[in-house]
Parts: structure tokens; C-alpha cells; sequence
């Protein structure tokens, strides 16, 4: 189990670990102006729209929080489902 500030995501037996941190406002605004344009379905829950100005995301950031991830490790799945790191897999 990854510890506080740390994610580990699964897809398969691909398992990766990230720290997290969430972005500020001005880093998130953006990010946030590029999601809106890009995923119509997410206008609804936004007062910004896809021609606003990055001010008015930056305005409603504390509703969409943005968060960056950074790779610590990668870790597979042995034969018994115990993780281990991804140098020691599959055992030599």
C-alpha cells in the first residue's frame, strides 16, 4: 500500500507508483481550459466555457481539482500476486 502523497494505479498486471501533488489555480487553469474544450460532456459542470479567458478558470479551480503525477516506480505482479519491483520480474 503506497503511503501518504503516493498513488499506485493498476491496469492488468501493470502497476505503477506516483506521488501526487495537486496543481495551484494559475497551473490549473489551463489544463482545466483545454479539458472543456476537449470533453463537451464536462461543460455542464463549469462556469468557464471554452473561449474564457484563463482568469475565469483560475476563478473556479477550487471546484476542479487538478492533480500531476509523477512515476516513482513500476511494479508487476508475481505468480503468487505479490507486487515486486519491476527490476527483480519475472525472477532471473
Amino acid at each position: 500500500m503506497p503511503g501518504p502523497g503516493r498513488v499506485r494505479l493498476r491496469r492488468g498486471r501493470d502497476r505503477r507508483e506516483y506521488t501526487i501533488r495537486q496543481l495551484s489555480a494559475v497551473e490549473s487553469a489551463p489544463i482545466l481550459k483545454r479539458y472543456v474544450r476537449t470533453a463537451p460532456a464536462t461543460r455542464p459542470y463549469f462556469r468557464a466555457t471554452k473561449d474564457s479567458p484563463a482568469a475565469d478558470f483560475i476563478a473556479e479551480a477550487h471546484r476542479h481539482p487538478v492533480f500531476e503525477l509523477t512515476q516513482v516506480s513500476e511494479v508487476c505482479a508475481d505468480e503468487t500476486g505479490q507486487a515486486r519491483p519491476t527490476g527483480s520480474y519475472p525472477p532471473a
